[in-house]
């Protein structure tokens, strides 16, 4: 269930009659009596003076699927209409990205080694959860180098490797992994390259 509430205020320069009325493409609005909410308890909504009007909204099946909710409404006070405003609540959920980067300026040298850092981050705004065994970053790396040096980011139930296809592997292990919103691991590695040409990863 949403609950949403409408401010509404005279910004004019003259007084509006009662009462007032809020139209939501989404729901019904209910306001109260302009007398029972300001400050003089008469029926004309002052300049300066707002009331509050609110509304439920229960999310269904539909707006779960788009993963958002939005709502556009309108105000209307003695045959004056209000500007138009808008809301949209968005479903929590996790956003995975990965980020790769390298501690040169894009170039290097055969046979001299720069280091691979991948950023795994949740961006979302609700927990990301792989179940055990459940594959969370997978880089296949080029072939035309040699890699050592291999780290992660120690954490409960994540297992990171470096495999011989040559490519950096990570998974849940020992049980579910979790990563919160805003929470990230880093993986490393130290490359050589072997032969001249590009490294596309």
């Amino acid at each position: 269930t949403l609950n949403y509430s409408y401010l509404i205020t005279n910004s004019g320069s003259v007084p509006l009659l009662g009462p007032v009325t809020v139209t939501d493409d989404k729901v019904t609005v209910t306001c109260p009596d302009v007398d029972t909410v300001v400050p003089d308890g008469d029926d004309w909504l002052d300049v300066g003076e707002s009331i509050t009007c609110t509304a439920t909204y229960t999310v269904l099946a539909g707006d779960a699927t788009a993963g958002f909710v939005t709502n556009t409404a309108t105000a209307t006070v003695d045959s004056i209409d209000s500007n138009e405003d808008s809301l949209t609540i968005y479903q929590p959920r996790p956003d995975m990205t990965v980020a790769k980067a390298n501690d040169t300026s894009g170039s290097g040298t055969v046979g001299t080694a720069f280091t691979w850092t991948l950023t795994v981050s949740n961006g979302g705004t609700s927990d990301a959860v792989f179940t055990n065994g459940q594959t969370i970053l997978s880089d296949p790396l080029p072939a035309n180098a040699t890699y050592s040096n291999f780290t992660s980011t120690a954490l409960a139930n994540l297992n990171c490797a470096l495999t011989a296809a040559p490519a950096i592997s990570c998974t849940a292990s020992g049980g579910d992994f979790t990563m919160a919103p805003s929470d990230t691991f880093d993986v490393t590695v130290d490359v050589t390259p072997t032969a001249a040409g590009s490294l596309a990863n």
